[in-house]
């Protein structure tokens, strides 16, 4: 990458709290690769790796991101942990942080989160030495709850690809896409069967934070913006690695199909990614229990078998 933007911070996993970022007066930038092939990456992982985790890393190494003053990593899945690994032993930025994120949403894990995100706070505020104020916190807590913002550090890309409005009709069947980082193809192939997308439950997607109202979070937190942090993250859609949290997932498919009238669902699976294939028994046994039919779909970052998607895919329009 080249010379470093000293504001800039760039940041992977939903679970980013960009919040911490911009309430130093950085700007926090999703860093999302273009699909490809990853032959420089390659030589720095086991073939059976993440394409997703591969593409960010051939990216980098090619120098085609926006070259920030540090990266923040979520260690949100083993492929991730790899990468951060690799990311730092080559010191592809000037800085790297990595920070846990529990797998479950109880008391407990909001705790220790809120104390693990103060900590992180200090150590962003040391690295730049800048004082990170509570203040300035709830700031950023409140900005970030107003929609898409134009420096793509929440739901920027997320909005645009959250599918129709609850409640917007369509003559076409409704349809649920499922998947970690979904490929652009597949919503346009979507599309190309007869069919329009819904709702996107993605990491590029949904499962971003959302709006939350902030007003009334100090009461509800004892005034401690880090408390308010981690609840915010850890009570948004639940993504497939919360694996002690999936009766919460389970109810937010059930609202997600009944607020976006879903008629029928589609899970992206990525190559070589357990929690995936874990997480899909649940999507499935979950709609499927709804009457409405899933098909799996398994690909890389860049997509999969066009030609058996495809059939696939108008097979699933004929049954809708």
């Amino acid at each position: 990458m080249g010379e470093a933007r000293k504001e800039l911070i760039g940041w992977f996993c939903s679970y980013t709290p960009v919040e911490l970022i911009r309430a130093l007066g950085l700007t926090p930038l999703r860093l999302l690769p273009p699909p490809g092939k990853t032959p420089r990456a390659d030589a720095y992982f086991t073939g059976n790796l993440c394409p997703y985790v591969k593409a960010i890393l051939e990216t980098a190494l090619a120098g085609e991101f926006p070259a920030p003053a540090g990266i923040l990593f979520v260690a949100s899945c083993n492929a991730m942990i790899h990468l951060s690994n690799i990311w730092r032993s080559l010191k592809l930025t000037p800085r790297v942080w990595i920070l846990d994120v529990p797998r479950r949403a109880d008391s407990l894990a909001v705790n220790y989160w809120a104390r693990r995100l103060k900590e992180l706070g200090g150590e962003l505020s040391a690295s730049f030495s800048r004082p990170l104020e509570e203040e300035a916190l709830w700031r950023a807590l409140e900005e970030e709850s107003h929609g898409p913002r134009q420096d793509g550090s929440r739901g920027e890309r997320g909005r645009e690809r959250n599918g129709l409005s609850p409640g917007r009709k369509t003559s076409r069947p409704r349809l649920l896409l499922v998947g970690s980082v979904l490929p652009d193809v597949l919503r346009d192939m979507v599309e190309e069967a007869g069919m329009s997308v819904v709702y996107e439950d993605a990491c590029n997607g949904g499962r971003l934070v959302g709006e939350r109202n902030v007003t009334g979070a100090g009461e509800r937190s004892g005034g401690d913006p880090y408390l308010y942090l981690a609840q915010r993250y850890l009570y948004k859609p639940p993504c497939p690695r919360m694996v002690a949290d999936r009766d919460r997932r389970r109810i937010y498919l059930r609202e997600v199909v009944k607020t976006y009238e879903v008629q029928g669902a589609v899970y992206h699976a990525m190559k070589f990614c357990d929690l995936a294939m874990v997480d899909f028994t649940l999507v499935k046994d979950e709609l499927e229990g709804m009457g409405i039919p899933v098909l799996k779909l398994e690909g890389d970052y860049a997509g999969g078998n066009r030609g058996q998607w495809a059939t696939r895919l108008e097979a699933l329009r004929e049954m809708l």
